[in-house]
């Protein structure tokens, strides 16, 4: 049997609420994809974003806990298995900040109206593994500006190309454009 009175204070911590903050960071993940449009060309930005100034700090951070705050883990797992976890874990927080970042742009810090108001030049529908994604153009009429959004299939289906588009979308805290559906 395990003897938990060697942990310290992070593992014991991690015993007790790791399913709990794993069931939590699960669910902040999925929910940004189906609640919220986006500029179509946003994930590129926020995968730029989040990889070449968030990568570093995210690997320093867990390989530091990793290594001088879970001793008991360590222990039991020895350093060579210590230090794999923690770069498997590193590349998984990389990959999975997408989403938070796209939750902190909704959730932290001002949001500013935008209304996009101008005449629809492109409709597509973009059929992948995931499912259809469902893509618009809008020329704004002040501005001149093309915006590419991904918007919902229920939007979608009402929309024709040549006519008017007005809707209301948000700046979030990170610059990046969302609406909710």
């Amino acid at each position: 049997m395990y003897n938990f009175s060697d942990d310290s204070k992070i593992e014991k911590h991690i015993n007790f609420y790791g399913e709990t903050l794993l069931g939590i960071i699960v669910i902040l993940n999925i929910l940004p994809h189906y609640f919220l449009d986006t500029q179509s060309n946003m994930s590129y930005t926020i995968y730029k974003l989040s990889f070449y100034y968030l990568s570093l700090p995210i690997i320093i951070i867990i390989f530091y806990i990793s290594i001088f705050h879970i001793p008991a883990w360590k222990r039991r797992n020895g350093n060579i298995k210590t230090i794999f976890y923690a770069f498997c874990f590193s590349i998984l927080a990389i990959l999975t900040i997408y989403s938070h970042t796209l939750s902190f742009n909704v959730l932290i810090g001002e949001q500013k109206s935008k209304i996009i108001n101008g005449k629809i030049t492109y409709l597509s529908i973009s059929y992948s593994k995931h499912g259809k994604s469902y893509y618009l153009k809008v020329k704004e009429k002040k501005t001149n500006k093309i915006y590419s959004l991904n918007i919902s299939g229920n939007e979608y289906y009402k929309l024709k190309i040549n006519t008017q588009y007005l809707k209301e979308w948000k700046i979030g805290s990170l610059g990046l454009l969302y609406k909710t559906n």
